[in-house]
């Protein structure tokens, strides 16, 4: 098995089984009903979720994923365990997270490609 395979699809599992964790968390947390695990919720879609959807695509596009198919998942797995709970999540979360997930796939696509370039010598 070739090591580039190896790695791409590690980035993969990595993307999705951390955003999993992120929508499981959050419906976990909707399960409980208390006001403390809403609460929770919400600071988890402003600080967790944002977080989460610019490291996690930074780290697969970097790895040599696709970087158009690694900066929706956390967002999306977010979202949708707030539905899951039958919940709104809060405003301006899901697109701060997608914005942050382009940014994080982007840039990490970006050092991809620095790190295969030769460098120049003067």
């Amino acid at each position: 098995m070739p090591r580039a395979w190896l790695r791409r699809h590690r980035a993969a599992f990595v993307l999705y089984a951390g955003s999993a964790l992120i929508g499981l968390g959050f419906i976990a947390l909707g399960a409980a009903g208390t006001e403390t695990a809403y609460a929770l919720m919400v600071l988890g879609s402003y600080t967790v979720v944002p977080l989460a959807s610019l490291l996690l695509p930074l780290y697969a596009a970097r790895q040599g994923m696709e970087r158009y198919a690694s900066f929706f998942p956390p967002a999306l797995f977010a979202l949708a365990g707030w539905l899951t709970m039958e919940m709104t999540p809060p405003p301006a979360t899901i697109p701060l997270s997608l914005g942050l997930g382009v940014l994080g796939s982007t840039a990490g696509s970006e050092l991809r490609q620095q790190k295969r370039r030769p460098k120049k010598r003067k």
